[in-house]
């Protein structure tokens, strides 16, 4: 069988694991409202990760609180931007 190639699927979900559904607020000192957003992913630390990068991502972020459902799983504040 030589020249074969076999390649496997690679999953994020662990298995026999299960997806959450998160809300990310995100707090823009341009608008008076936060901005609401979902992930789906597998853990609280998956979705504190990628709340990081959404925060990151415009100096007009100021914070990102994260949900799931009606628990508060953490507030995250941007730096204060440089003078």
């Amino acid at each position: 069988m030589a020249g074969i190639l076999l390649r496997l699927a690679v999953s994020s979900t662990p298995i026999g694991g299960c997806l959450k559904t998160y809300v990310l607020y995100i707090h823009d000192d341009r608008y008076s409202v936060p901005t609401m957003d979902t992930l789906t992913v597998s853990s609280d630390a998956r979705a504190r990760e990628l709340a990081v990068q959404r925060l990151g991502s415009s100096e007009h972020y100021r914070g990102v609180e994260i949900w799931e459902g009606d628990r508060l799983v953490e507030e995250l504040s941007a730096s204060p931007p440089a003078p």
